[in-house]
């Protein structure tokens, strides 16, 4: 789904699909697919990334065929290695050559296939010779390069102790202009918020960042098939770049962050000591604002400032608002409807239980996905062994057990009866979870036989003083609770609290008849 919403994002973006092809290195036919597609369902350009992700996932549910699949030509080509072999040790032989020669035994492969392979599968019997390289001009804003330099130790302020520390370095390829910044760790957070703060300090965002195969930029590094990690996928939606992976272990791809981090090294870290991270940082700002900029850079005969100001109007205006640092993980759902992330607890609806979930955790939310669609959201917690349960998510037998709290049972039977609300204010005398269960079950029997009823049968439990669930509900079951109009009027006093209660004279006349 996110190699379709890759394509779809750059089309709607307005890239041609040689250009898409030759960026995420998918066949033109499979492109121009999934663009009709698309198009069929309604997709246009200039849509938002909302659209172009509802579009991504219904492509994905209704495609019968993969559209992406690997070639098989290296299984075939296989059957040819040792001739292959043996034509490589010849002075005069060209990729071409070869070519036509296994051309003739009946397979047909192109040029470019089979140099693929070659270089793939044959490299210690390439001539290292014949090194090249050409050099490329981008226009201005077109182009932004990324990458991480190891520049040995500093001290953490907060920790006092000494880190491993790497330099962030994104060079604008057009003017040269750069952004440093020194963290200790490599992570998808980290990765994020250099971009954000090199972004804010250009004043803009290139249309394109050439970037290393790191995991935090992408999780598959491969030259035909790099995904993009999600998180910095949705970087890249909000700041409206595009991501372009360079080819695996190939610094010259991206020249000038690879030159940058050259000068880093010479210009900001040999001889150099700093007390600290945050004193290093500082320098590196300076440094880039007012010292790298200004020394006139030898491919182009200018300084990066004077580049810049043609560049910065060219670049994309930062959007309204802050991004939301994320990033993505898979937990499963417990039976007592609850995921463990971070050491804190979320509830998921009981539909879920046994499943795995893709969770979103971000800055202030977590989100909880299940098959592309969110199914919850909670505010996220601090700390750990903390609980962020909604009450909804349980079945609905235990949701009415749950929100009748005492409280709410004592409301309910005041509005049913007043021997209803004496029999509930007894029961409920000693609170405990068995009682609230009782209390619970008697409001219940006025559902099936009516407030007056039930009020009639507390009525006559009062009188009898039996309280008890079963007592009440066969009386109503037996149609026994009209059996208290026998008792005389005068047998009966309201007190106070308006409960019913037995003369003692009645009693003692019923003891008395009971030994006679």
């Amino acid at each position: 789904m996110l190699e379709i919403s890759e394509i779809l994002y750059r089309w709607v973006k307005g890239f041609r699909i040689k250009e898409i092809s030759k960026s995420l290195g998918y066949a033109r036919n499979s492109i121009k697919k999934v663009i009709r597609q698309a198009k069929d369902l309604g997709l246009k350009q200039n849509d938002s990334t909302e659209v172009i992700d509802n579009m991504a996932v219904k492509l994905n549910k209704e495609r019968s065929v993969p559209v992406f699949t690997k070639p098989t030509l290296a299984t075939e080509l296989r059957l040819y290695d040792d001739r292959i072999k043996m034509w490589l040790s010849e002075d005069d032989i060209t990729i071409t050559q070869i070519r036509r020669l296994i051309c003739e035994y009946g397979l047909s492969v192109s040029d470019t296939s089979l140099r693929r392979y070659i270089n793939g599968n044959f490299k210690d019997l390439i001539n290292k010779d014949k090194k090249y390289t050409i050099p490329l001009v981008t226009n201005p804003a077109d182009e932004g390069q990324v990458d991480y330099a190891y520049v040995g130790l500093m001290k953490d302020e907060k920790t006092g102790k000494m880190r491993k520390t790497h330099a962030f370095i994104m060079t604008l390829s057009y003017s040269r202009h750069r952004y440093v910044e020194f963290v200790f760790g490599q992570d998808i957070r980290s990765w994020i918020q250099c971009h954000i703060n090199a972004f804010c300090f250009f004043g803009g965002v290139p249309n394109r960042i050439l970037l290393d195969n790191l995991k935090a930029g992408v999780i598959k590094a491969d030259i035909y098939d790099p995904i993009i990690n999600r998180s910095y996928a949705e970087l890249e939606r909000f700041y409206g770049f595009v991501v372009d992976p360079a080819k695996v272990r190939d610094p010259k791809a991206k020249g000038r962050v690879e030159r940058s981090v050259q000068i880093v090294r010479q210009q900001l870290i040999a001889g150099r000591s700093y007390a600290n991270i945050n004193e290093a940082n500082e320098a590196a700002r300076r440094w880039c604002g007012d010292v790298i900029c200004e020394q006139v850079t030898r491919t182009t005969g200018r300084t990066p400032k004077e580049m810049f100001l043609l560049e910065k109007p060219l670049l994309k205006k930062l959007p309204n608002g802050y991004f939301d640092i994320a990033y993505w993980q898979i937990y499963k759902v417990h039976k007592d409807h609850h995921i463990v992330c971070n050491g804190n607890f979320y509830s998921a609806p009981t539909a879920y239980i046994g499943l795995e979930v893709t969770v979103r955790i971000g800055l202030k939310t977590i989100n909880i996905y299940y098959d592309n669609r969110l199914i919850k959201s909670h505010i996220k917690l601090e700390g750990r062994g903390n609980w962020q349960t909604d009450h909804n998510d349980y079945p609905q037998g235990v949701l009415k057990f749950l929100m009748k709290t005492k409280e709410k049972c004592l409301e309910e039977a005041k509005e049913l009866g007043n021997a209803i609300a004496e029999v509930i204010a007894i029961v409920l005398d000693k609170e405990s979870k068995r009682t609230l269960r009782k209390a619970q079950g008697i409001l219940r029997l006025a559902e099936k036989y009516g407030k007056e009823r039930l009020d009639n049968a507390c009525l006559k439990a009062l009188l009898y003083e039996n309280y008890s669930y079963e007592s009440i509900s066969n009386c109503l079951r037996k149609n026994l609770e009209q059996t208290i109009e026998e008792v005389p009027p005068t047998a009966l006093i309201a007190n106070e609290n308006n409960s019913y209660l037995r003369d003692h004279k009645q009693y003692a006349s019923s003891m008395e008849a009971h030994y006679v």
